[in-house]
């Protein structure tokens, strides 16, 4: 069993997929509720899924064949597994309040400078939000690192 700060982390993480530019889940917002999840597709189109939940409801959608063959060209779970699911949770969800996750104790909020993975300070050009398990997120603000922009590009065995 994982902490109750583990799976909210892990929940924050999967909202972003949703609800980020450029997440691949972007069509979950036309569920009009907080909702979290993940796409997949198969090399060659073979299969593709999304598993998506809210606080009260989870399900995931497969879009494939039995036996091995492509469905499709580009074919992806936000194209062909995602629109399934939106429909059918807003179905579900019909008589249901909107909920927002529950944030458990000891998680804390920081805003993060999106290039380099540090927070974010005056000069950062594209933040988010994400949550950490307390103690857990980063100190360094952007501009208080040396080359800062190449950060992810250093060989880890320097």
């Amino acid at each position: 069993m994982i902490s109750q700060q583990v799976a909210y982390v892990t929940t924050s993480l999967l909202k972003a997929v949703v609800e980020e530019p450029g997440g691949t889940a972007r069509r979950a917002l036309n569920l009009e509720r907080t909702s979290a999840g993940k796409t997949g597709t198969t090399s060659g189109y073979f299969d593709a899924w999304y598993i998506g939940y809210t606080p009260q409801i989870i399900t995931g959608v497969w879009v494939g064949y039995d036996n091995e063959r492509t469905i499709g060209f580009a074919e992806t779970g936000g194209v062909s597994a995602l629109p399934i699911w939106v429909e059918y949770m807003k179905q579900v969800h019909q008589d249901l309040p909107k909920l927002e996750f529950e944030v458990p104790e000891d998680i804390v909020f920081a805003s993060i400078d999106n290039e380099t993975g540090f927070l974010a300070s005056s000069n950062s050009e594209e933040i988010v939000r994400q949550a950490f398990i307390e103690g857990s997120e980063p100190k360094t603000r952007t501009e208080e690192t040396e080359d800062s922009a190449d950060f992810f590009k250093q060989d880890l065995y320097d």
